[in-house]
């Protein structure tokens, strides 16, 4: 009997050591955590940054002379070939069908077509490749300024500002859902918008010799 109650109060000893030690253990874990520091976000527009700067405008009216030549010289296959298809006429045309000038004639105007087709999709290929390749380059150098801004002014975190782009209406459910889903801000209060901040930057840095 007194052997019996000896083990019970060695293993409520060992019980009570145990959770000491694990009450101590959980304290100094909680206590070597530091407590979490707020994080300072900011918020841009980068739709009204592109709009505000001033080498996207030169870049834009670069790219609109590169597409005025190219049209010009697909205008002039263009003018060629319905200059061919009055001749080619059946009623008004001064080109008899079957004489070796109408086939002449013929064969020419086929190839203008082709070639006009031809240059009107590379103009839309190499359209779209040019605008893709200036919105990259902007990019860029909104990231960069982006980043210059944020470590100057203390900020950990910027996020793209779609708070304010519509959805879609009328759209189907799924259609809206995801674009609920994808937005990265609701909210955010105009203190934390520093999209001016990265317009004047790139604006000067643009401007400067």
């Amino acid at each position: 009997m007194q052997t019996t109650r000896t083990t019970a109060a060695a293993a409520l000893a060992l019980a009570g050591v145990l959770a000491a030690s694990l009450f101590t253990g959980a304290a100094v874990a909680t206590a070597a955590r530091p407590p979490a520091q707020p994080t300072a976000v900011a918020v841009v527009d980068v739709p009204a940054i592109l709009d505000g700067l001033n080498e996207k405008d030169r870049l834009e009216a670069d790219l609109q002379t590169a597409i005025k030549d190219s049209r010009a010289k697909l205008e002039e296959l263009t003018k060629e070939a319905m200059a061919l298809q009055e001749e080619l006429d059946p009623e008004n045309g001064i080109l008899k069908q079957g004489s070796p000038e109408y086939i002449r004639a013929l064969g020419r105007l086929i190839e203008l077509q082709s070639q006009a087709k031809a240059r009107s999709q590379v103009l839309e290929q190499t359209l779209s490749l040019q605008q893709g390749e200036m919105l990259r380059t902007l990019y860029e150098k909104i990231e960069a300024a982006i980043t210059k801004i944020a470590d100057r002014q203390g900020y950990d975190i910027v996020l793209l500002d779609d708070s304010t782009f519509p959805l879609s209406n009328p759209a189907p459910f799924n259609q809206t859902q995801g674009e609920i889903l994808n937005r990265s801000v609701i909210y955010a209060h105009d203190s934390t918008d520093i999209t001016d901040d990265v317009v004047t930057l790139l604006n000067n840095e643009y401007q400067a010799p």
